[in-house]
């Protein structure tokens, strides 16, 4: 019999396993995770401890993937919607505002050659695309949008 101590979390073992270095498993993966420092313990989003859940690698669940999944598209699609508006000039045509890329639209200058809405297809369309649909456009923020569509002036 082989007596020593676990050395990640100190508990005596006494053993005639030869090779047996830890008293268990988590305490192992804590050990060589940190001696190696290469595997992340936490979860990528909600930041949970990983060391007991046997295949994951970056997340603690399913949701905390799709959450994970969600952003980076939002993110894409945001550094997609700053590049067509930095190519078009990052400022409304009309009134030259440009404090809040949010705020800023694509307005279709003609609407018989309009094949899609830009700000709908951000995450699904190649950018090839988008910069071909926004040569057709201008932008415009949101407020001056709004005018330019307004039904109701007639009766102003």
């Amino acid at each position: 019999m082989k007596e020593f101590m676990c050395p990640e979390c100190g508990t005596q073992i006494i053993t005639n396993h030869s090779r047996k270095k830890f008293c268990c498993r988590k305490c192992q993966k804590n050990y060589n995770a940190r001696k190696n420092n290469r595997i992340n313990n936490n979860c990528g989003v909600c930041n949970k401890s990983l060391l007991n859940k046997r295949y994951a690698k970056r997340f603690c669940s399913n949701e905390c993937n799709l959450k994970a999944r969600n952003l980076r598209r939002e993110q894409r699609a945001y550094l997609k919607k700053k590049y067509l508006i930095e190519m078009l000039g990052f400022k409304c045509h009309r009134c030259n505002y440009n404090k809040c890329i949010r705020a800023l639209q694509f307005h279709h200058k003609d609407p018989s050659k309009k094949k899609f809405v830009i700000g709908e297809n951000l995450i699904y369309m190649s950018l090839a695309k988008l910069k071909k649909e926004a040569s057709k456009c201008e932008v415009l923020c949101s407020n001056c949008h709004f005018e330019e569509h307004d039904n109701w002036k007639k009766f102003y």
